[in-house]
């Protein structure tokens, strides 16, 4: 079974629509310890210690886990480490969503690799949604 590790992207990605922690995306949680502090202007920290507040996390954040945690691409596809963040958890029909964590990390080797490895491990096509972009990629071996 994975572990998050170091990473903390979807502390800092996802938004929280959740009385106990109202959280745009793109801003770090309150609650997470990262290894460097938020600061304007400059790219988002997305490795660290994780969740402070662990024992009480609200249950949006308990039950949440990327499309890598449960196990699928390789080690290297983890999100901090490929800068992209595979997710299932808003059910877009027939498509994984793709989160770039930094400009354009979907063209890095890396991201390209997350991407086609994950999707195709789910087995369904990447839906790369960016906040300024959105773009449907397709997955090798699939029609």
């Amino acid at each position: 079974m994975r572990t998050c590790g170091s990473c903390v992207a979807c502390c800092i990605y996802l938004r929280i629509d959740d009385p106990e922690l109202e959280k745009e995306g793109m801003r770090h949680c309150p609650h997470v310890a990262t290894d460097e502090p938020e600061v304007p202007g400059k790219s988002v920290c997305y490795t660290g210690q994780g969740c402070t507040i662990q024992h009480m996390k609200p249950k949006t954040c308990a039950g949440y886990q990327c499309e890598w945690l449960k196990g699928h691409g390789l080690d290297e596809d983890r999100p901090d480490l490929s800068g992209i963040l595979v997710d299932r958890s808003k059910k877009i029909e027939n498509a994984v969503e793709c989160k770039p964590l930094w400009d354009r990390a979907y063209d890095e080797d890396a991201g390209r690799g997350a991407i086609g490895r994950i999707s195709k491990s789910v087995g369904e096509p990447a839906l790369v949604i960016g906040f300024y972009e959105r773009h449907l990629v397709r997955v090798v071996g699939r029609a």
